[in-house]
């Protein structure tokens, strides 16, 4: 990545011009993970960094996960790494997940499944 190092990060990538949120997001998380939902929840959507970019970051909550094969674009290098939910917070928490719209989308889906 542009920081020089390796990040934990969820999921993430661009809408392509004829498909809808939801099928970007079944999209991304079938390519860089293997998993395929059978259900998206909508956790809302953020801004970027609005002083500067027109970007906005849409998040989902994958539910009824199967596990399958990645299928990397030839400049993409992730390995999946699956975690219990209460280790992921904690590693919100404790600064070990850096990256912050994966920190957002953590704390999101914590709040979303305690309510």
């Amino acid at each position: 990545p542009a920081v020089g190092r390796t990040l934990i990060e969820t999921p993430a990538g661009t809408l392509d011009r004829v498909e809808s949120l939801p099928a970007a997001a079944h999209r991304e998380l079938r390519e860089e993970t293997g998993y395929q939902a059978a259900v998206l929840e909508s956790l809302g959507e953020l801004w970027m960094s609005p002083g500067i970019l027109h970007e906005k970051m849409h998040l989902f909550v994958a539910k009824g996960l199967q596990s399958g094969t990645q299928s990397l674009e030839p400049n993409e290098c992730i390995e999946p790494r699956v975690v219990r939910w209460s280790e992921a917070v904690a590693m919100c928490r404790n600064g070990l997940i850096e990256d912050a719209k994966t920190v957002a989308a953590i704390f999101l889906a914590d709040h979303w499944l305690r309510s």
